[in-house]
């Protein structure tokens, strides 16, 4: 639910029970330290949490206060794990990174387990130098916490980082507006991993979303990858390196397809959304596209230089085998009505 807009749910004299997870989300533009009532209800009961993005929820007055941007900031973890303890960031900013701001984690400490608290909002996080101990973005559970990724934003793990990453948050990408978000691992011999599930949001037209995976380094998705509140998201993955796969495990439901320029496997029968349609943007000299035996492949315009295509046992696929230049585009029908093997599908380019 976003706050800020108007948007209100009102029981009145009535009772909310919570025994899931409430969302909260605050538009661009919100002044900090105004308090929104974005839920009236006289009673309020369950075991459920809310979550506040760009913002904070007090419990016993019901009501979310608008945080400050902030700063860009380096984590020192000098006090805590607090994300939202001042002291945990450099002397001198006014307030933890928030909307606009980017977050690095660039050093050694004692907790590198970072807790979001009931949440947190900002355009990029970033690990960065050889210092750099093995972080985890996110405490508790996977998903348990939430971390919203601002439009254009996202996360980069830098060549020199010597140790695995992991977002363990559950990942909202910003409003259901159509725009790109990038997660990159550009580490050639250590993981980045987003354990908790990956989400279009809400608030704003709906619009398409690209999720694009990017770097060097293994990227690997446990959670799953769903549309949100966005008419859908699509992904595009371009790690390239003999070193660089990514890995999409969750039981996914994206809705706009997946474009592959580098190494991407299918962990599961699961992690490829029913319909997907598969664009192998480069397939070039000596390049093998694996598919499972049986597997029907719909061709529409292919790109395909010096490379095959074949079955994982050896058989042909038994359409859209070819040379030709374009774009090469393919429709698995139906696509997970067969006993997978790991990985289902591997591109090497």
């Amino acid at each position: 639910m976003t706050v800020g807009d108007n948007s209100t749910f009102n029981l009145g004299t009535g009772t909310l029970t919570n025994n899931g997870k409430i969302q909260l989300k605050a538009v661009p533009g919100l002044a900090a330290g105004i308090y929104y009532s974005p839920i009236t209800a006289t009673h309020w009961s369950g075991t459920g949490i809310v979550q506040a993005l760009g913002g904070t929820w007090n419990s016993t007055t019901h009501t979310f206060t608008v945080s400050p941007a902030g700063d860009n900031g380096f984590w020192s973890g000098a006090v805590g794990a607090a994300w939202s303890n001042l002291a945990n960031w450099p002397a001198g900013i006014s307030a933890p990174p928030g909307t606009g701001k980017t977050a690095t984690f660039n050093a050694a400490n004692g907790n590198t387990i970072v807790d979001l608290g009931t949440g947190v909002m900002l355009k990029n996080i970033v690990f960065d130098t050889s210092s750099a101990a093995a972080y985890t973005i996110g405490a508790g559970a996977a998903g348990s916490q939430a971390l919203c990724l601002e439009n254009g934003g996202g996360v980069a793990m830098n060549a020199a980082v010597t140790k695995h990453q992991v977002i363990n948050a559950g990942v909202l990408l910003d409003d259901a507006a159509a725009a790109s978000h990038t997660i990159t691992n550009n580490g050639p011999t250590n993981t980045l991993t987003c354990a908790g599930a990956i989400q279009g949001g809400f608030g704003g037209m709906p619009g398409v979303k690209t999720l694009n995976f990017n770097g060097n380094g293994a990227i690997v998705v446990s959670g799953a990858i769903s549309n949100g509140a966005a008419q859908a998201v699509g992904l595009a993955v371009a790690t390239v390196s003999d070193t660089g796969m990514t890995t999409l495990a969750g039981a996914n439901t994206y809705g706009d397809g997946t474009a592959v320029y580098g190494l991407l496997t299918f962990a599961n029968a699961s992690a490829r959304p029913v319909g997907d349609v598969l664009s192998l943007g480069r397939i070039t000299d000596g390049a093998v596209v694996l598919l499972k035996t049986g597997e029907t492949i719909e061709a529409v315009r292919a790109e395909l230089l010096a490379g095959t295509i074949k079955a994982v046992a050896g058989t042909p696929a038994t359409q859209g085998v070819g040379y030709m230049t374009g774009r090469w585009l393919m429709r698995c029908i139906p696509p997970i009505s067969w006993g997978w093997a790991s990985p289902a599908l591997a591109i090497s380019s």
